[in-house]
C-alpha cells in the first residue's frame, strides 16, 4: 500500500491505497464474458431457428386442413349443384373446385396467405375431390407446394 500526498496551494490531499482504480473490469474479464456469450449464442440460435421453421410448417399444415375443411363445407352445401353422380362408366367420379369458389361461398376467408413466406396463395388453386360410389364417401386433396 502506498501513501500519496498531493500538495495544492490551498489543499493538502492525502490518498491512501495502491494507486489503482478498482472500480472497473479488467480486459481479461471482458474477454471471458464475450467468449461465454458467444458460446451461448452458438447453442441458442440454431435451436430458436429450427423452432421457428417447425412452427411455420405446422401453420402451413393447419392452413391445408382449413382449406380441406372449407372444401368439405362447400361440397356439403353444393352437393347437388356439383352434379355428383355414380354411373357404370366411372366408379370414382373426380372433380375440382377452386379456392375462389370456396371464398365466394363464405366458407374460407380472403386473403389466403402462406405462413411460410407470407405470400398470398392464388385463388385459382384447386382442391381435387374424388367421390367413392361404393361407400359413398369423399376424398379431398389439396397440394400447394
Amino acid at each position: 500500500m502506498s501513501i500519496f500526498l498531493i500538495n495544492l496551494t490551498k489543499y493538502n490531499i492525502l490518498i491512501i491505497g495502491d494507486g489503482m482504480n478498482n472500480k472497473g473490469f479488467t480486459l481479461l474479464e471482458i474477454i471471458l464474458v464475450v467468449a461465454i456469450l458467444g458460446v451461448i449464442t452458438l447453442i441458442v440460435v440454431p435451436s430458436v431457428s429450427s423452432i421457428l421453421n417447425k412452427n411455420k410448417n405446422d401453420q402451413y399444415e393447419n392452413l391445408k386442413k382449413s382449406i380441406i375443411s372449407a372444401a368439405k363445407m362447400y361440397v356439403s352445401d353444393n352437393r347437388y349443384d356439383l352434379g355428383i353422380t355414380c354411373n357404370n362408366t366411372s366408379e370414382r367420379p373426380t372433380f375440382t373446385i377452386t379456392l375462389k369458389d370456396i371464398v365466394d361461398s363464405g366458407d374460407l376467408t380472403e386473403p389466403v396467405v402462406d405462413p411460410r413466406d407470407k405470400s398470398e396463395i392464388s385463388l385459382s388453386n384447386v382442391v381435387n375431390i374424388t367421390y367413392n360410389c361404393s361407400n359413398k364417401s369423399f376424398n379431398y386433396e389439396y397440394n400447394y407446394e
